[in-house]
Formats: C-alpha cells, structure tokens, sequence
C-alpha cells in the first residue's frame, strides 16, 4: 500500500498528507514548515506485523505529537520499532529521549504520550518502523517500557541482526508468500523480544511463556487467513488448534483481548484496505462490508466510525484524491531544531 505527495502540487502537499494521518490506527497530529513536503510511504504486511518504509524525496523538517486524545481516539495497543537508515530522528515518550542516525533503532509504546520529529538538515532521508501488537512480542510490558525512548545502535550482535532483517524485508517485500510473510513475523518478534532483553540485560523468557506466545502467533495468522469464512468463530478457532474453547479465551485475556474482538478488529483493517484498494474503488461499500462478514453497509459504517473517527464513504474519499490510493501508516518525523520532550496533547 502507498502514500505519495508526488501527485499534487506543492502547495497542497503537507495538507494532504497531514490530514491522512489523523484517520489511520494510530492517529497522529503532524506539523512542519517545509514548503515542498515530498515523501513517499509503502506499508507492507507480514501477518500481524506491519513493516512501513518512509521517504522523503528532498530536504523535510516536522514535528510529529500523539498526545491522551488521539490514544482514546484509537490505539492498536502495540509497539513501534523505528530504524533510521538515512537522516536523523527523534522520539521522546516516558521522560527519554532518543536521536537516530543511520543504523540507530528506537522503540516506543502505541498507548502513551510521545512526540517525535525529523531534521530537514541531513538532506533527503530513509526511515523503517515496524508495528506489533503487545501481544506478539515476548517481554512482559513493564520491561519494555524501560527501553521505550531509548537510543540502540545497530552495530554488532542482535540488534546487527534486527536492523539487517527488517531492511531486507522492507526491500523484498514482494518476494514473499503469504504463508512466508507469516512465518517472518514470527521471527521478527523474536528478535524484538531479543532486543529489548539484550538493551535490559534481562534473562530470556521461560519456555512454556515461548510456547504459549507461538501459539498465540499461530492462532493470530489463522484468524488472518480466514477472516471472510462465516463460520469463523472461537469454536472453529480452538478445534484447529487442539485446545478448549476455556483455554482459547484464557490465552486472549492475558493479553487484554477478546477473540471476537481480535477477529473484529482484523476484519476492520480488511474493509479499509479494500477501500483504498484502486481495483475495488467502484465497488459499494455494502458489498465490501459483506465480503468481510459485517452485516451491511450501515453496520461496517458504525463499527468504522467508532475505530477510525472517520466514515468508510470518508475515508474512501479521502485517500484516492486524484485518482491515488493510501492505506498505510504515516511516517514519523522531525521538528526544527530547538524542539522540547513534552508528550501532551494540546491540540
């Protein structure tokens, strides 16, 4: 999935691009003064796992803020891995803050306070982020939060490893199967997991915690794959993977979800791919709704508006503005130089 300001003229550029962050999973309120905002964002999917590549065609300076309101507005409850392969970047959540220059990584917590920004100086610039779900990775939250924020170079050992990984998937991205792309989200949360005790020093995890988090991927990449059946359910869920329907449930609440919510959730992002989708733009909303198990049009439109804070028909609109489609989570950036950590949200 792509977003691009090349299509439109300078001067509308940020507008457009600013406005398409605010109605994605992870809503964020970006400002910048550069006069010519040319950049380009690709987003692929690995299963659960979201890998997006953002770059910027010539000189960007912005200030990127997700404060209490736009977490309550929408939270994919998950971690976001920044890999700075080119420019500078920064991000400060928690009291820390962290500058990225080439090869440099930096993680940080989708439900609290942060703002990030992008130096204009270092010319044309190249950043990586990958999305996971809290769920998937492998470090109980209060350990990760304690290298939230935190600047990780990329020399040696895991996190040499981590960054050629996560580069060489945003580069091949179209080499892979579906059933390969599942697999790699496998491993790229174990590195994750890896990378946060390495930056702790904590111990590894025991290994009926490993097991219990494979099996969660595992059921995870099921749902993925049949999310258009109707009888998708936790019946059906907990009987392919030879466990109760008790332990089904249990395993969900230990991460703070629900399987219909979970199953729910991935239909939503299911319907918003399609509506960007250029092959599918004359399709009625109501029988994309159907293709993804909501009863009708109306019906998705609820269900759309209380995730995203934004219509189908909206969104729809929104991101195929001449005749260019989006879908993919915006880019993280910079403010100019003298910018403060401070997280809260006064917009």
């Amino acid at each position: 999935m792509l977003l691009t300001t090349e299509h439109l003229p300078p001067e509308e550029r940020f507008a457009y691009f600013r406005e398409a962050t605010r109605h994605v999973p992870e809503p964020i309120d970006v400002r910048s003064d550069t006069a010519d905002f040319a950049a380009r964002v690709r987003m692929a999917s690995f299963g659960a796992i979201a890998v997006t590549d953002f770059t910027a065609l010539g000189p960007i300076s912005m200030e990127v803020r997700r404060g209490p309101r736009l977490i309550r507005q929408s939270d994919p409850e998950g971690y976001r891995l920044l890999l700075g392969l080119r420019g500078h970047t920064g991000v400060c959540q928690g009291g820390r803050e962290a500058t990225l220059g080439s090869g440099d990584m930096a993680l940080y917590d989708t439900s609290r306070p942060l703002r990030g920004w992008r130096s204009a100086e270092a010319g044309p610039a190249r950043l990586l982020m990958v999305d996971l779900p809290r769920s998937l990775v492998p470090v109980p939250p209060d350990r990760a939060g304690r290298v939230t924020a935190v600047r990780i170079t990329g020399g040696v050992g895991i996190p040499s490893l981590l960054r050629a990984t996560v580069t060489r998937m945003a580069d091949d991205t179209e080499h892979y199967s579906p059933a390969e792309a599942v697999q790699l989200s496998g491993v790229l949360t174990d590195l994750v997991g890896l990378l946060v005790a390495h930056v702790s020093d904590a111990p590894s995890e025991p290994t009926h915690d490993a097991e219990r988090r494979l099996l969660m991927v595992r059921i995870q990449s099921f749902v993925d794959q049949r999310l258009g059946d109707a009888d998708l359910s936790p019946a059906t869920i907990a009987s392919a993977h030879h466990i109760g329907a008790r332990t089904l449930h249990r395993l969900f609440e230990q991460h703070g979800l629900t399987v219909a919510g979970w199953i729910r959730q991935r239909r939503l992002e299911r319907c918003r791919r399609d509506l960007t989708t250029p092959s599918l733009a004359g399709q009625p909303i109501g029988a994309i709704a159907r293709r993804w198990r909501f009863a009708d049009g109306a019906h998705l439109s609820r269900a759309f508006k209380a995730a995203y804070g934004i219509t189908p028909g909206a969104w729809r609109a929104l991101h195929h503005v001449a005749g260019q489609p989006d879908g993919v989570s915006p880019a993280w950036g910079a403010a100019a130089a003298g910018h403060t950590c401070q997280c809260a949200d006064h917009a």
